[in-house]
């Protein structure tokens, strides 16, 4: 559980880190941290559950289920517009 706490923080960071580099001024509040490594932990646990026999197409729709709750219900339209802005940087 350990591993998958760890990757779920790294993921949140990279999320952070893509939205200051579009706006520094909207990054993630402590809430919105904890509510997406949560869901990245949900995401990982059920993704392994899924195992290595799921499809490619099963696994993108899983993932995509989790990710529009992070970009739907989490994220800020701002926020949202300075990570795009901040992924194109990189």
């Amino acid at each position: 559980m350990k591993k998958i706490e760890a990757k779920a923080t790294e993921l949140v960071e990279k999320i952070n880190n893509q939205i200051i580099a579009g706006d520094k001024s909207l990054t993630l509040s402590d809430t919105q941290k904890e509510q997406i490594k949560k869901i990245h932990t949900e995401r990982i646990v059920g993704l392994r559950k899924l195992g290595k026999e799921a499809s490619k197409e099963d696994k993108k729709a899983f993932n995509k289920k989790y990710y529009q709750k992070i970009y739907k219900e989490i994220l800020s339209k701002k926020q949202l517009k300075a990570r795009r802005k901040g992924k194109q940087k990189n």
